[in-house]
Parts: C-alpha cells; structure tokens; sequence
C-alpha cells in the first residue's frame, strides 16, 4: 500500500508544527455533538495532538499509525501525563483491532497521505467495518489547490530550524505534483547538526492526494455511509473551490 509515513527527526518536529488553533475543538465538539458514541478510533494519530486532548475529555479512544517514530513520541508524552492508551503500528488498509467504534476521525488532512485511490477507497472500507452500526466517521480533506499554493513544481526550498536542545536542522524540500495536480510530492532531506557538526540525515517522501467535493462523497456513498455532510473547515459553513473541507458522515443503524 503507498503511505506517506513519518521518520524519527520529522516526528521530534511534528508538534512544532503551527496548526489552526480551531480544529482541535472542532473535533472534539462533532463527538460530543453525536452523543459521545462508543469508543473513539484516531487512525493516522501521529504524537497524540488530538489523542491527547480527547482521552484528558474522558474519551475511551484507540489511536493507530503506520510511523513507528510517530507512536514512540505520543506514548512518550501520554506517560509524562499519567496517561495509557490503545496505540497500534498499523496501516489503515490492515487494520486488525478487537472492537468496533463508535465515532472515527481523521484530523489535519491525513487521510490525504492515502495518496492512491484505490488504496484510499479500500481504507474507508476498513474504516467502515470497524465503525458500530449508526457511529460516525469523520475527516478532512484539501480539495486541489490553485496554482502555485504549494509552492513552485521542481523548486527547491530550503528552511532552518533551532531547537529547543541546542541543534539546528536543515530540511531541503524539491516540491513536485502529478495526476493533473491532484498529487503534490515533497522530497525532503532533513540534516541535524550539533554544534556545527552534521550528526544525522534523513529523507522524507511525502505525498499528499486532493479530492474534488462530489469526488470524494460518491467514494463515503460507494462504501454505504449516508448522511454525508460537508462544510468548510473547521466550521458549519459551505465549502467552495480550494478550501480544505470536512466530511462527516454515519454508518446505517
């Protein structure tokens, strides 16, 4: 199956990552929303940004990921809050657990890393074999992005980073897209140096597919989800071209 998964210098970095500071609550808010149904399902949950929050919120939630560098940081910081959940190396497309969920959600435009379609279109049969009869699933996704948002194809970009520990990296990006755009490629070289001296490197090949709105609900509708709701993130109103947009949908009761 074609992931994109992250490395173990990129999953150090992830938190310093600037995110929308409305998307947490938002997703925390659809679970309340839909009765806090069952347990809750995180796939992709990367270092816990999300996972977190939602078991501090009382949730009885699973987190799954492909990156074993990504699960390594969550349960790090899950055991410096007391904290001792259900966290799974697993791809979407195989996913093997014990129950089924209530409420699944897929945050940060994620499930974009499934960046083959029939991978994608099998994932959310996955997805929906693990969801309870009338459970909720939801996620986010970018639709295609107009010229030149992510950047300029075969540019190379290159971005320094300080840490906290006194080390700096270097990440080289080489930006490309395929599939008429519907694909953004990133080829990423991350180098760590301490003390002006290179001690580590790392390549990261990141991928990211974009779904057109009727596109993406015709593949939930395709897998038996009803109930598809659409709205631009991370709020109730209509979504329009290039925005990311969130899909929220039911498994029949």
């Amino acid at each position: 199956m074609k992931q994109s998964f992250y490395g173990r210098i990129y999953s150090q970095s992830y938190d310093l990552e600037g995110r929308r500071g409305d998307m947490l609550p938002f997703y925390l808010n659809k679970w309340k929303k839909a009765g806090r149904p069952g347990p809750v399902l995180e796939p992709m949950c990367g270092t816990g940004y999300f996972l977190i929050p939602f078991l501090e919120a009382g949730a009885d939630i699973d987190g799954v990921d492909a990156s074993p560098y990504m699960l390594a940081e969550c349960r790090k910081k899950c055991a410096e809050k007391g904290l001792d959940p259900s966290l799974h190396q697993q791809l979407i497309e195989e996913i093997n657990l014990s129950r089924q969920y209530g409420f699944i959600f897929i945050p940060d435009r994620s499930f974009g890393h499934l960046y083959e379609r029939e991978a994608a279109q099998k994932s959310l049969q996955k997805l929906w074999d693990y969801l309870l009869p009338g459970g909720w699933f939801v996620l986010d996704l970018k639709t295609p992005p107009e010229e030149g948002e992510f950047g300029k194809s075969g540019e190379t970009e290159i971005e320094i980073e300080d840490r906290l520990d006194g080390s700096t990296v270097w990440i080289t990006s080489l930006w490309s897209e395929r599939d008429g755009g519907l694909v953004i490629r990133n080829l990423t070289k991350y180098e760590v140096y301490v003390n002006g001296e290179l001690t580590t490197t790392e390549l990261f090949d990141y991928n990211e597919r974009f779904y057109d709105i009727v596109e993406f609900e015709e593949m939930l509708r395709n897998t038996g989800f009803m109930d598809i709701q659409t709205t631009k993130a991370y709020g109730d109103t209509e979504p329009s071209e290039h925005d990311i947009v969130v899909f929220s949908c039911r498994k029949p009761e």
